[in-house]
Order: structure tokens, then C-alpha cells, then sequence
């Protein structure tokens, strides 16, 4: 009796969960169908304005946002070359271009887009930032050194570019500089620092007999009882270049 009411009780579960993730699947689905339609209604409505003969680059942005949103990035792409031969200079269609071309990683492009950016703006360091990763991705790394060197000169206290200096230094073969950003680093946030320390010291390099030219004697002294100094905990090495890309990568995409 019991037994054949506990099978009872597992069909009627199962039919309840697949009832249930089905109403999900379909409110997601008409969530998205809704969306869609809503977003063409809005290419329709432009476009019956555009039509009168008053484009702006501000139209044809917003032309280029509603195709990007429905992930046709070929006509989002067609949009923005359009507001910008309206406007010249115009900054969100630039950095619209930008988010198309990093999507599809077409990153000669991408790095036109912050070239030209950076010239319209040469004072923001975030735009600067991101010309450093768009020559990162091209394999410039000479560009990518002076224009992140730039931010830092703008930022000296932002830890990514400290870190992404020391790296890239590294895979120039410029050890020195390498440490220097290392020490640097140590003063903003210890467990970036750490990472950057084990890039340098890769596990089967040994360390230097005079660890003080890469730690000082204040940040060589253990945290606590269980540390001895100049232990960085648990070890995450792998190939430098490799492993930096892949951070790389996922820092954009949380961006």
C-alpha cells in the first residue's frame, strides 16, 4: 500500500516539475517574441520618420541599437557608418562600432574604433584602457605597453593596469619592469600581486637568493601564524600568455 502510494506520489512530481518547467520555457519564449516585435515596431517607427527626409546621426544610432539588439550586426554595423558620415565625430556610434566589432573579434577594426576615439578624447583613461586591450588583441605589444603606461601616468593607483603592465613587460622579456609593477601592485591589492608574483617566478624557476629587490621587508613579514614570509598561497600557475588572455577575455566580458 505504501509503496505503491510513494510511486504515485514520484509520477505526479514528475508530471508537476515537467508542468512547471514547460510554463517557465513559455513565459521565457514570449518574454523574447515580445521583445522582438516590440523592437521591430520601433525600426518601422524611425524608419516612417527618416522617410520625411530628417535623418540625424541620433536616428540612425537608435536604428543601429534596435538591430543590435535583435543581434543583426550587419545592419546595427550599416546604422553607425551611417550616423557617423552625418556626423563625423560622433562619439556613440564609435563606441556602438567598438561593441559590435569586440563581439565578432574583429579587433583591427576594433582598434580603428579607439584610435579614433582617443583622438577625439585624448584625456579619458578609460577609452585609453581599452585602446590597450584592442592592441593586446592585434599582438602589438609595444602600442599596448605606451598606451597602458598612458593610463597609468592618468590613473597610478588602478590595479588592471598595473597588472596587465607587469604582464606584458614580462612577455617582452623585461623582468625588471616586470617587478617593478609587481611592488607597486603590492601596495594596492595583495592578492593581484600575488598573481602577478607567480607569473614571474613560474613554479619550475627558482627564486632569487635576495628576494628583498622583489619584496620589501614590510611586505615580506607573514599575515599570519600558519604564512612564512613570501608564501603566496596556493599556485595558479599555468602559461603566462595563455592564461593572461584567457583573464583577459573574461574581464571584457564582464565589462
Amino acid at each position: 500500500m505504501y509503496l505503491s502510494l510513494y510511486k504515485d506520489l514520484i509520477i505526479y512530481g514528475s508530471i508537476a516539475l515537467i508542468v512547471v518547467l514547460l510554463l517557465i520555457f513559455l513565459v521565457i519564449w514570449l518574454k523574447k517574441f515580445l521583445a522582438k516585435r516590440f523592437i521591430q515596431k520601433e525600426i518601422k517607427r524611425i524608419e516612417f520618420y527618416m522617410s520625411g527626409g530628417d535623418k540625424t546621426a541620433e536616428m540612425c544610432c537608435e536604428m543601429g541599437d534596435n538591430f543590435f539588439r535583435l543581434r543583426d550586426f550587419v545592419n546595427a554595423e550599416k546604422w553607425y557608418n551611417e550616423a557617423l558620415s552625418i556626423e563625423p565625430d560622433n562619439v556613440e556610434a564609435y563606441l556602438s562600432l567598438a561593441d559590435i566589432y569586440k563581439h565578432l573579434k574583429e579587433y583591427s577594426k576594433l582598434k580603428e574604433m579607439y584610435e579614433k576615439l582617443s583622438s577625439i578624447n585624448t584625456y579619458d583613461p578609460e577609452l585609453l584602457r581599452e585602446l590597450g586591450w584592442a592592441y593586446y588583441y592585434c599582438e602589438d605589444f609595444n602600442e599596448a605597453v605606451t598606451t597602458f603606461e598612458r593610463v597609468k601616468v592618468m590613473m597610478p593607483g588602478d590595479i588592471h593596469t598595473r597588472y596587465c603592465l607587469g604582464l606584458l613587460y614580462l612577455n617582452a622579456g623585461d623582468k625588471i619592469k616586470a617587478i617593478e609593477e609587481y611592488r607597486e601592485l603590492k601596495k594596492l591589492d595583495e592578492k593581484k600581486a600575488d598573481e602577478l608574483f607567480d607569473y614571474i617566478y613560474p613554479e619550475d624557476e627558482p627564486l632569487p637568493d635576495n628576494i628583498d629587490f622583489a619584496v620589501s621587508e614590510d611586505e615580506n613579514q607573514p599575515d599570519s601564524e600558519n604564512q612564512t614570509p613570501g608564501d603566496i598561497g596556493p599556485s595558479r600557475r599555468k602559461s603566462r600568455f595563455d592564461k593572461y588572455r584567457s583573464n583577459i577575455e573574461r574581464k571584457n566580458i564582464a565589462d
